[in-house]
């Protein structure tokens, strides 16, 4: 563009020369023979012609100069637009998202008589301690050891460790964590043990038992620690093979341990929320 103004600046200058030119002959046609004059103005229309005409392109190319850097600022001015506004969407959808969490978490309540607390999760252990969560509250807020923890899906794992104002939840995920349970529609009952982050196994169901793929498995309210009914999963497999006593069954849990994000802390009253023996 700049290569382009300098071409027409040097044009310009010519014509302004040729335009004073003929302005001088223009006052002294008295003393120029009628004849020659028009050979003059003969000679100098074409001259005049392009003149006019690359006049006429620089003022074009200087408007479509000032368009282009008017069209580059607006388009400017609207990415800047576009991008408060997607970033507006997603904190609007965030706090919608968070708002929808609470409100089932709430409506939890109404299952559970036990008083609850809300709470954060702040932290993930690392991968020797995969099965292990933290939370921001802790004793001082009135949590205390074996407290169920469970978000709006189901259950989630029992207090484990405590801080005044942290305290570490241990998932069902691991071997070791266990819950008393029972299918909600037979109302077998059996014990919920970890095996993966996607897998709960169901241990001591007889093989005489009834038991289908896709029966809901609740917590059964024995054992002093868990209330009655919170979703735990959903019968995935199920085997009777051999000579063994007990079927073999698989859980997919109720929970995606993977996007917890707040939990409910059930606070049992203490001559009950003690450890299973």
């Amino acid at each position: 563009m700049v290569r382009a103004l300098f071409h027409y600046s040097r044009t310009l200058l010519i014509v302004l020369i040729i335009l004073f030119l003929i302005n001088h002959l223009t006052r002294q046609a008295s003393i120029v023979p009628s004849a020659v004059q028009h050979i003059i103005v003969y000679l100098l229309s074409p001259i005049q012609t392009v003149s006019a005409l690359a006049m006429n392109g620089l003022g074009s190319a200087f408007t479509h100069y000032l368009y282009l850097v008017n069209l580059a600022q607006e388009n400017e001015a609207l990415r800047r637009k576009n991008t408060i506004l997607e970033n507006q969407i997603i904190a609007l959808r965030e706090i919608e998202i968070r708002n929808q969490r609470l409100t089932q978490i709430l409506e939890l309540k109404g299952l559970v008589e036990d008083p609850m607390i809300q709470a954060q999760v702040i932290a993930r252990g690392p991968d020797h301690r995969r099965h292990v969560l933290r939370i921001n509250k802790g004793e001082a807020d009135g949590i205390h050891l074996n407290d169920p923890v469970i978000n709006h899906h189901g259950a989630i794992g029992v207090i484990a460790a405590l801080a005044r104002h942290s305290a570490d939840v241990h998932l069902l995920t691991d071997f070791n964590c266990y819950i008393d349970s029972m299918l909600q529609r037979t109302r077998v009952h059996g014990g919920i043990y970890g095996k993966d982050a996607e897998t709960l196994v169901m241990k001591y169901v007889e093989r005489e038992s009834d038991v289908s793929t896709d029966d809901i498995v609740i917590t059964s309210g024995l054992g002093l620690v868990w209330p009655k009914g919170i979703p735990v999963g959903k019968v995935a497999v199920v085997q009777a093979t051999g000579n063994r006593l007990f079927q073999h069954i698989e859980v997919s849990p109720a929970v995606d341990f993977q996007a917890i994000e707040e939990v409910m802390v059930i606070v049992r009253p203490r001559e009950e929320a003690q450890p299973r023996g």
